[in-house]
């Protein structure tokens, strides 16, 4: 069933939906964002999320979806989604407090409703895809119609009367840099509207230049049409910025408008839109995961005498002297050890660990400033050593590293990873997706024991 409807819904993708598609990532996100949006002003960006997205879709308008795909020929197919659809079981999630450390605990039970689709299952996604994609279609269609206006003007009477006073020798360069500068880059008409969208399972980014009851009225248009498949938008969750060089977070990153231009070969900046990853958001969860605390604050497990250690921490804090050595990497927070990993060898926990590197290099290599995820990366590969150092029962991590080697060569022949932090340009990652090669890590450690087969297998299927 998949691989039919996949087969189906090939051409009918549109271009600004990039959730649960085969060969989509984060790249082809900061593509579209990099040239359409980015050579055009803005005055705006709003981030809009539907509340409870996958549980409140309705069944009555998905088979209507389905409806306009399939044809009369497969009838058959189309009668067997509908049975599909009609019975069946749904997971239910329930969580317990973190206190206590229980784990969130899945239930299975019978799908009773005749209106929701139930979640849990390989078709899921797609159906969510199919119901996404109409709605978009209609946003779309309603942009083009009312909010997409009016063409980009030749440059005014007045640039052209610095370019040529420049050319003549009556204004240096420098004074033709500075009044330039806070001139506009491109000089638009009365008419000039302009509206873009990016959709991912529910949170929908709309970003555009127009003024702010027209802006308003958008808005309200598509809260209406997503009402009319009985969704409805979390006003808690939903940002407006009026200015678009205050950043806006969406999927992990940070998109904003550039604030200086760079003159290169006598021409101003290509991109305006900056992209740039949200490392708060990946310390918090690191945080969450137990890897990083708070420095001052007293660890999340347990100690034997807790005012002991409050204490010895307050006198820390009380302390002038900042001590700080190789390992001791910012003055914010402090690694730890991973408690639930100790018990494991020591193949399962390393290869963990550059599991998590993997993926936060595979999802940020494109985007702009990613020389600041290093902090992170470091990290995780001491709180490695860590949870290596209370494995062995050894005081230090620098006693680990004589016991065992710079490498860990004598206990394993796996090594961590230790990515370069250079940003790979979009050109390179598209290519290399499109010809399903093996992205190629400049680094000097490898893992030894996976073979390049499974190393890409685990890469993508993230």
């Amino acid at each position: 069933m998949l691989e039919i409807i996949e087969e189906f819904s090939k051409e009918l993708w549109s271009e600004n939906l990039f959730s649960y598609r085969k060969g989509i990532g984060i790249d082809n996100v900061i593509d579209y964002a990099k040239t359409k949006i980015s050579k055009s002003h803005l005055t705006f960006t709003a981030k809009l999320d539907i509340e409870d997205f996958f549980t409140s879709i309705k069944r009555k308008f998905l088979i209507k979806v389905l409806k306009e795909i399939i044809d009369i020929r497969n009838d058959k197919f189309y009668h067997l989604i509908t049975t599909y659809l009609k019975s069946g079981y749904y997971i239910k999630v329930k969580k317990k407090s973190r206190s206590i450390s229980a784990v969130s605990i899945k239930l299975i039970e019978k799908n009773t409703s005749k209106f929701q689709v139930y979640q849990g299952t390989m078709l899921a996604p797609i159906f969510s895809n199919l119901l996404s994609n109409q709605i978009l279609n209609e946003i779309n269609s309603l942009i083009k119609k009312n909010f997409w206006k009016g063409k980009n003007c030749k440059p005014n009477q007045y640039i052209n009367e610095l370019a040529s006073k420049k050319y003549r020798g009556i204004i240096s360069e420098n004074y033709y840099k500075k009044i330039i500068n806070k001139c506009k880059t491109v000089v638009f008409s009365n008419d000039y509207l302009r509206a873009w969208t990016l959709l991912y399972s529910g949170s929908l980014l709309l970003i555009g230049y127009m003024k702010k009851k027209l802006r308003e009225s958008l808005i309200n248009q598509i809260e209406n049409i997503c009402k009319s498949y009985g969704l409805f938008f979390n006003k808690k969750k939903t940002v407006i910025n009026d200015k678009p060089k205050n950043p806006i977070k969406f999927l992990g990153l940070k998109i904003f408008e550039s604030s200086k231009y760079e003159f290169r070969n006598k021409q101003r900046q290509k991109y305006r839109l900056r992209i740039e990853p949200d490392k708060e958001k990946i310390i918090a969860k690191l945080m969450e995961n137990r890897v990083l605390m708070r420095r001052g604050d007293i660890s999340p497990y347990a100690v034997r005498d807790a005012s002991k250690h409050q204490k010895n921490i307050l006198l820390k804090k009380r302390s002038n002297r900042n001590r700080r050595t190789t390992w001791n990497l910012s003055e914010k927070y402090k690694t730890l050890h991973c408690s639930s990993l100790v018990s494991q060898p020591v193949d399962k926990i390393i290869k963990q660990f550059n599991h998590k590197i993997q993926t936060l290099y595979n999802y940020f290599r494109c985007v702009d400033k990613f020389n600041t995820l290093s902090q992170i990366f470091s990290f995780l590969r001491f709180s490695c050593y860590k949870t290596l150092v209370s494995k062995f029962k050894v005081s230090t991590v620098k006693q680990l590293l004589k016991k065992f080697g710079k490498n860990l060569e004598k206990i394993t022949e796996i090594q961590l990873c230790r990515p370069s932090t250079k940003k790979i340009p979009l050109t390179v990652s598209l290519k290399q997706k499109k010809l399903n090669k093996l992205i190629v890590w400049e680094t000097y450690r490898y893992t030894l024991d996976i073979s390049y087969k499974q190393r890409f297998q685990r890469m993508f299927s993230m």
